[in-house]
């Protein structure tokens, strides 16, 4: 029995490190082209980091391999910056100015501060608060996860923001599980409300 459970946490651990893996892999295949909803810049340039980790001395070989992963604004960006970078170190500081700097983290806590979701649009509202965390996190000065949480949950109409309060939701993984059941409840409600096609039956004679 012992041996069996050995086996089925190496198993899992396998698992765990496999699924991590592939979804590194996806993501340093991922061009940077100046939205950062799509790929934090902290999060672009770590992988960069990682990619020329074993190259540090030579700068022509890292401006390639940054190169390789823009795209559109940033590439642009990119080609009238380079002659400016020397080092890894140079580019981090250029890049995070340019992607990340105060007017980018103004416009993400404005976003934060006083947004709302728009129904109309049929998002998930569990994928939007995690968009939105997942750029939220990375602000400077960081802030609390359950500040985060508590300016996310008043996006969403009164009766949600209540209840998330009442429940004392103060984590991410709470409030994505949380804004899942509502979608869920939603879902439900709107296939109850569908009428029942008329089905036409010849009469029997």
């Amino acid at each position: 029995m012992e041996k069996l459970k050995i086996e089925m946490r190496k198993q899992l651990q396998e698992m765990k490190e496999q699924q991590i893996s592939t979804k590194n892999y996806n993501f340093q295949n991922h061009k940077f082209d100046g939205n950062i909803n799509k790929i934090h810049p902290k999060v672009f340039v770590q992988i960069i980091i990682n990619k020329v980790k074993h190259n540090k001395n030579n700068i022509e070989d890292i401006k390639e391999t940054i190169r390789e992963n823009l795209e559109k604004d940033a590439l642009v960006w990119f080609c009238g910056k380079d002659h400016e970078i020397e080092n890894i170190q140079d580019f981090e500081n250029l890049f995070l100015k340019q992607f990340w700097g105060e007017y980018a983290q103004n416009s993400v806590r404005e976003k934060l501060y006083f947004g709302k979701f728009n129904y109309n649009l049929s998002n998930s509202l569990n994928l939007y608060a995690l968009r939105l965390y997942a750029i939220a996190k990375h602000l400077t000065p960081a802030m609390e996860e359950s500040d985060i949480v508590l300016y996310i949950s008043r996006h969403f109409k009164a009766e949600v923001a209540e209840n998330l309060a009442i429940h004392n939701i103060k984590t991410m993984d709470q409030l994505s599980n949380y804004l899942n059941r509502i979608e869920r409840n939603m879902n439900t409600t709107q296939r109850s409300n569908f009428p029942i096609p008329y089905q036409h039956t010849k009469p029997k004679h």
